[in-house]
């Protein structure tokens, strides 16, 4: 079997469930960047030199795929019922997470400049992703009128805040200075 079907050379795909859509359909403009989002934390993975950085991250890609066939099942009824959605208790995971490693570092009182380490600075990408993420899905809600699923969009606005904390502390861990915006 090879990778390649020509079924979406004419610019359509289908989904799970057998529904066809364009390439460029809401629903596959969140999912393509959940996907990239995932890619990247892969990336991130494989340059950072902190395992619990990389368990923490595998959990994390591991959420967003359930996420993605939350996002499709939502979209296709036939397969809707065998989904395991995002719950509340992943959205307070995350928030827990954010509170150990934010206890661990100074108030931020003024503008970041974005960077510091290589995964640091990765990790500020990971968020700008992410928010795309939230503001692609936000408009397939809007203009699919999908409703339910009312963990998805905090469970994305928790994880940017946390790859920003996370940044924080990568640079505070390998002892790069914080550098602040000053109007």
């Amino acid at each position: 079997m090879t990778i390649y079907t020509r079924q979406g050379d004419k610019g359509y795909t289908r989904i799970i469930g057998g529904v066809k859509l364009p390439k460029d359909h809401p629903l596959l403009e969140a999912l393509g960047s959940l996907d990239e989002l995932n890619a990247f934390l892969g990336y991130i993975k494989s340059v950072s030199q902190d395992d619990s950085m990389v368990n923490l991250l595998t959990e994390i890609q591991e959420d967003l795929l359930r996420l993605s066939s939350e996002i499709v099942c939502s979209y296709s009824p036939t397969v809707m019922k065998k989904c395991r959605d995002i719950g509340e208790d992943d959205v307070k995971r995350i928030e827990e997470t954010i509170d150990k490693y934010e206890a661990k570092l100074k108030p931020l009182n003024k503008f970041l400049i974005l960077g510091g380490s290589l995964t640091a600075s990765l990790l500020h990408v990971a968020r700008a992703i992410c928010r795309r993420v939230e503001r692609r899905i936000v408009t397939l809600y809007r203009e699919e009128d999908i409703e339910g699923h009312d963990f998805v969009i905090p469970y994305l606005n928790r994880l940017s805040d946390l790859f920003f904390v996370l940044a924080r502390y990568i640079n505070l861990k390998e002892g790069v200075e914080e550098e602040y915006w000053e109007p």
